[in-house]
């Protein structure tokens, strides 16, 4: 699979103004690892779209942010090229609905672990893809 990378987002403020972040384009892991740290603690929402994916494949990796919650999103396509949506799911959350930047996502797919939204940026950065393994 081609890989060609661009990161970027935008940090939201208390009043709801958008902040846009610089974007990379070719992030190398180190990129990955700096721009995810000063986001750590905001409430933001980042991307990192492949380029080089055609219509097949995994397109893009999105995380929703507030401080200590986190709800990451893979654009990928099934074995039939429809659209599907693969996510984290925190096993020891009950079904539900909560709020993450103000709509509501299933209790299931919001997450408190950023070591789990760091490891999912890396291989997603280094393979073009997330095990399903690990988002589903």
């Amino acid at each position: 699979m081609k890989i060609d990378m661009k990161l970027g987002g935008y940090l939201i403020s208390e009043s709801g103004e958008r902040d846009q972040l610089k974007t990379i384009t070719a992030p190398d892991e180190t990129d990955v690892l700096q721009f995810l740290e000063i986001v750590r603690d905001k409430t933001c929402v980042l991307a990192m779209k492949n380029n080089a994916c055609d219509e097949d494949g995994p397109q893009k990796l999105t995380l929703y942010m507030e401080p200590g919650r986190y709800m990451l999103l893979l654009a990928d396509t099934d074995e039939d090229g429809d659209p599907e949506i693969r996510t984290l799911h925190g096993k020891n959350k009950l079904p539900g609905l909560e709020n993450i930047l103000g709509e509501p996502f299933p209790s299931q797919s919001i997450v408190d672990d950023f070591d789990l939204v760091i490891a999912a940026f890396c291989e997603y950065l280094n393979s073009g893809n997330v095990s399903t393994d690990f988002l589903y």
